[in-house]
C-alpha cells in the first residue's frame, strides 16, 4: 500500500497510485499502440497498393491536429478536476 506524501496541498497522480503501476501501465499502452501501428501499416499499404508515405499521409496525418486539440483540452480540464476533488473532501 502506498502512502501519499506530498510537499504541498496539491495532489498529483503519483501521490495516489504507486509509481511502478503508472510506469507499467504506460509501457503496456505504448507497446500496444506501437504494435498495432507496426502490424497495420504494412498490411494496409500492401492491400491498398499505396506507398508507405501515402499511407501515413492518409491514415496518420489527418488525426494529428485533433489529437493535439484533445491533449490541450485534457491539460486544461485536469487541474479543474483536482480542484473539484479537493472541494469534495
Amino acid at each position: 500500500m502506498a502512502i501519499a506524501v506530498t510537499s504541498s496541498d496539491r495532489l498529483v497522480l503519483a501521490d495516489l497510485v504507486p509509481g511502478a503501476l503508472v510506469r507499467d501501465t504506460a509501457l503496456i499502452a505504448a507497446g500496444a499502440g506501437l504494435t498495432g501501428l507496426a502490424a497495420q501499416v504494412p498490411v494496409h499499404t500492401w492491400l491498398s497498393r499505396l506507398s508507405v508515405q501515402k499511407a501515413v499521409d492518409l491514415g496518420v496525418t489527418p488525426f494529428l491536429l485533433t489529437d493535439a486539440l484533445k491533449l490541450a483540452i485534457a491539460a486544461l480540464v485536469l487541474p479543474s478536476a483536482w480542484t473539484l476533488v479537493r472541494r469534495m473532501r
